[in-house]
């Protein structure tokens, strides 16, 4: 039995052997043609992804071509007009408002011998006459004549109206008092308008209004020393002929020389009643450090000289007085 098993063993691995040899070639042939795929598979790939990258380029362009507005349609006139339609609406709201802010200005403006009140131009730039909206103080802001060279005005401007009018009545206020101060004004007529027309503009305080008061006392006093020299005048021409009469001779009026003193005399007390008030008024003299007072010595005191006593006399008796009972 053993002989037999050993003679059958090598007849067994006989048949493994001839199955190994024989799967060896399927397994290279598998795996050759395995590889074979792999290696024919790689050109696939890149052109499909070509393919894939073309069909992405496609769709691309397509959803761009379906977005793009259709020409002369509203879509594609708002793409075109877009960025010029911001840059005019800009523009346009910087014109209103520098001409809205320049309208809310108002000026004087010295021209020749006139002052002018002004407003600013619905414009960037520029003025026109000012026009109030109540018609009544259309004459309060009429241009004013300035007849004195004291008064210089330069262009001003105010933002707000009621800063115009404080520097209106002031300046009306300055022309008054020049006026006045003036001692060849013998007309006062204008200086009169020219305060009746500072009380009338609006806004002003009370206590500046006061002001004008005063103002038209100086000039009723002022008008008091007008018609003292045109007395002062007549007086001389009086004077002149007087003295022309008495030079000649006349032979009818023997009283010349008591109207030529009467003249002299009428002269002599307006002499000083006619000056301006400047003058008028001495100035004050600046005070003065007073003196130091000398310190005298106590001396001793000399003795009282004695009067001699007199006794009082009878009291005078009255002339012609009646006899008491």
């Amino acid at each position: 039995m053993f002989g037999f098993g050993d003679k059958k063993k090598p007849a067994e691995k006989e048949p493994a052997a001839e199955a190994l040899g024989k799967s060896a070639p399927v397994e290279k042939a598998a795996s050759t043609k395995s590889e074979a795929p792999a290696k024919t598979d790689a050109p696939k790939a890149a052109v499909k992804a070509a393919a894939e990258n073309v069909v992405s380029v496609e769709v691309s362009g397509a959803k761009k071509a379906a977005s793009k507005p259709a020409p002369g349609s509203l879509r594609e006139k708002w793409e075109r007009w877009r960025w010029p339609a911001l840059v005019i609406a800009l523009l346009v709201a910087i014109f209103f408002g520098t001409s809205y802010a320049n309208s809310r200005k108002f000026h004087l403006v010295f021209q020749g011998r006139y002052i002018l009140v002004k407003e600013g131009a619905f414009f960037p730039v520029g003025k026109i006459d000012y026009l109030p909206r109540d018609r009544k103080l259309a004459d309060v802001y009429a241009p004013i004549h300035v007849a004195s060279d004291k008064v210089k005005v330069a262009e001003q401007e105010f933002r707000m109206i009621e800063d115009l009018n404080a520097r209106l009545f002031d300046l009306l206020f300055e022309l008054a008092e020049a006026d006045i101060a003036d001692d060849e004004t013998r007309e006062f007529n204008r200086t009169r308008e020219v305060i009746a027309r500072a009380d009338k503009v609006p806004g002003v305080p009370a206590r500046k209004r006061d002001r004008l008061k005063g103002m038209r006392g100086d000039i009723a006093y002022r008008e008091g020393q007008v018609v003292l020299r045109s007395v002062e005048d007549h007086l001389k021409m009086a004077e002149k002929w007087f003295n022309e009469a008495k030079t000649l001779g006349t032979s009818r009026f023997g009283d010349v020389e008591a109207r030529l003193r009467d003249v002299h005399r009428r002269l002599a007390g307006l002499n000083t009643s006619i000056r301006p008030q400047r003058e008028a008024v001495p100035e004050t003299a600046p005070p003065t450090a007073p003196k130091p007072t000398p310190v005298v010595p106590p001396n001793p005191a000399p003795a009282r000289a004695t009067a001699p006593a007199t006794a009082p006399g009878p009291a005078p008796a009255r002339a012609n007085s009646p006899a008491t009972p």
